[in-house]
């Protein structure tokens, strides 16, 4: 995976898009922890 400073994941499956989880240097915030789960499960497999 490519290394970066900021990213911001964001479901927009729904009329109201969802920040599930971002990352700013160090710091990582989970907002949706089941989600990001599933997608970590789903990557890692």
């Amino acid at each position: 995976m490519p290394v970066c400073d900021e990213w911001v994941l964001v479901n927009n499956m729904d009329l109201i898009p969802e920040v599930v989880a971002k990352s700013i240097g160090l710091v990582k915030t989970m907002y949706n922890d089941e989600l990001w789960k599933y997608i970590k499960q789903q990557y890692h497999g």
